[in-house]
């Protein structure tokens, strides 16, 4: 990617209730947050080493807002409207947009276009839950710890719904790092693996030529020799999937699964969401042991970073990057909240929620009660600088 002047901001993100050590730090080009501004979205991001699911958003005239609300273990994502979803370490939490409210969130009247707080949670023990989206019964998730994907329907940990078909019963053991999906109108079309293997982590083994997309429901594997592949996804006629362990987004043939190489980028890439004609895609640094150690974007040369480019579709051209450069390694998923221009977000840990009173019609913020223990944010102030 081509050198361009950024913008830096140093513990000035909008946050809840964090700690110094927490502060998740980012640089970001112009070239994002007007992209943002244009496109008239925000971004959800899961942050899985840190805990955190993070919104970015632009203020206005070039000025990034970023906030950050702790979810343990935070990883797969899905977004309908105003329903998000987050897969946290053995839940999933549903949130809800509490947009009536939003303008009006006491410590920053006037700010926020669009507030997602916690509103219901589905206990699903341990699954590390990856791709994720909601569907007329409720929400399907590609779960990787139990190689299927299900649906949290609310009345089951989850229900297995598909799995591959060399998976011989459904375990724990994450036999072969099932992880992505591409659903077009609530049908699970194609889904990508690490392996085809059918032992506890057996994936390891190959992890550097093993990795499978499949055809949904047959079963049928269309592409092989693949490095660590995720994020599959279906735009228009065309399927995108990127292979994480050389960091290049891939277009794969339909009939054959012949891949074109669009762009290699500089990080293990893993999470997309597409709007309005580009790519956001998420990329992390090497946790330095295996499984992940010594792949092929490792040896490449390239400084690695953690954070988020967009791509323009037509030219395959990284057009903007978000860097993350402190309190932040990995991402995990994203997704775009279209027509939220400033989003925020708030944790399982503070009391928003509770205080936000949304009913269909009409809605009130609630006084906070005397011994408030709602979290810290950064000042007014930081949100214009």
């Amino acid at each position: 990617m081509n050198a361009v002047p950024s913008v830096t901001r140093k513990s000035e993100a909008v946050a809840e209730d964090v700690n110094p050590a927490e502060a998740i730090d980012y640089q970001v080009t112009p070239s994002f947050v007007a992209l943002l501004e244009r496109l008239g979205c925000s971004l959800v991001i899961t942050n899985y080493q840190s805990s955190t699911v993070m919104t970015f958003s632009s203020l206005g005239e070039g000025r990034p807002l970023q906030m950050f609300a702790r979810f343990p273990a935070a990883m797969g994502l899905a977004l309908d409207g105003d329903r998000l979803a987050v897969a946290a370490r053995t839940e999933v939490v549903v949130m809800t947009n509490i947009r009536k409210l939003a303008r009006a969130l006491p410590k920053f009247p006037g700010v926020f276009d669009g507030y997602f707080v916690p509103r219901a949670r589905y206990l699903t023990g341990e699954c590390k839950l990856h791709d994720m989206v909601f569907d007329a019964s409720g929400i399907l998730a590609v779960n990787t710890a139990y190689s299927c994907i299900c649906r949290i329907d609310g009345f089951h940990s989850f229900v297995p719904v598909w799995q591959p078909s060399w998976i011989s019963e459904i375990r724990p053991g994450d036999r072969c790092h099932l992880n992505g999906m591409a659903v077009v109108d609530g049908e699970v079309r194609y889904a990508t693996a690490l392996g085809t293997t059918d032992t506890p982590r057996g994936w390891t083994e190959r992890r550097l030529d093993g990795g499978v997309l499949m055809e949904v429901p047959s079963g049928r594997v269309l592409a092989t020799g693949l490095c660590m592949p995720h994020s599959p996804r279906l735009i228009g006629d065309d399927l995108y999937i990127l292979e994480a362990g050389t960091g290049t987004l891939l277009r794969i043939n339909r009939a054959n699964g012949a891949r074109t190489p669009i762009v290699t980028l500089p990080g293990f890439a893993r999470g997309v969401a597409v709007h309005g004609g580009y790519l956001f895609v998420g990329l992390s640094l090497m946790r330095g042991s295996l499984p992940f150690e010594g792949l092929p974007v490792e040896r490449s040369g390239r400084e690695l970073i953690c954070g988020v480019v967009a791509i323009e579709l037509s030219s395959g051209q990284v057009v903007g990057t978000l860097r993350y450069t402190g309190g932040c390694t990995e991402i995990h998923d994203i997704q775009v909240a279209a027509g939220l221009r400033r989003l925020g977000i708030s944790g399982l840990d503070t009391d928003t929620a509770t205080l936000a009173i949304d009913m269909p019609e009409i809605g009130l913020w609630l006084d906070p009660p005397p011994n408030d223990d709602d979290a810290a944010v950064s000042s007014p102030a930081s949100l214009s600088s």
